[in-house]
C-alpha cells in the first residue's frame, strides 16, 4: 500500500513538472523586458534586441535607453523640460504634448551636434516628477533604430 501512494505521488510529481516546462509554453513563452519606475507605476518595453542592464537602463551595443525620475522641486513641468533642452546643448528637431495613458507628456527627437548623436525623449508628468524617458544612437543610424525606438515609447503605461 506504502509503495502504492509513493509511486502514485512520484507520477503527479513528474506530471506536474513537465506541466511546468512544457504546459507552459516552456522556451517558446516571448518575455518582454521592460524598464520601469514602480513607485510611480511608470513602465516602458525595451526595443527588441536591446538587452536590460537594470530596471532603469537598456542597451544596445554603445546604444542607451533610461529612465530617469527628476523632482519637480516647485517648478512647473513645462519648465522642466524646457530647461532640459537649454542644459543639454541640443537641437530641437520635433516636440509634441501628449497624453499617455490620460497623464500629460512631451514626446521629442533632439540631436546633439557636438556628440552626433540623436535621442528620442519623453517627459511625463505624474506628480510631483517629471520622469524621462530616452534613448540615444549616432546621428547616421538613427532611420535605422527609429521605428523600435517608436513602438518601444508607444507601449509606455502609466497607472493612475
Amino acid at each position: 500500500m506504502q509503495k502504492t501512494i509513493t509511486r502514485q505521488l512520484l507520477g503527479l510529481f513528474c506530471f506536474f513538472v513537465l506541466f511546468i516546462m512544457f504546459g507552459c509554453g516552456g522556451k517558446n513563452v516571448a518575455v518582454e523586458k521592460s524598464m520601469a519606475i514602480p513607485q510611480l507605476g511608470i513602465s516602458v518595453i525595451i526595443p527588441d534586441g536591446w538587452l536590460l542592464d537594470s530596471s532603469t537602463m537598456c542597451h544596445k551595443d554603445d546604444y542607451t535607453g533610461i529612465i530617469v525620475v527628476i523632482p519637480l522641486n516647485g517648478k512647473s513641468f513645462d519648465a522642466i523640460v524646457n530647461n532640459m533642452y537649454k542644459e543639454s546643448d541640443s537641437v530641437i528637431i520635433s516636440k509634441k504634448p501628449c497624453r499617455i495613458d490620460g497623464v500629460e507628456a512631451v514626446k521629442a527627437v533632439l540631436e546633439f551636434p557636438s556628440a552626433s548623436t540623436k535621442m528620442i525623449r519623453v517627459y511625463i508628468h505624474k506628480g510631483q516628477y517629471a520622469v524621462l524617458l530616452s534613448f540615444a544612437v549616432l546621428k547616421n543610424d538613427f532611420q535605422k533604430y527609429e521605428p523600435v525606438l517608436k513602438k518601444s515609447v508607444q507601449s509606455i503605461k502609466v497607472k493612475l
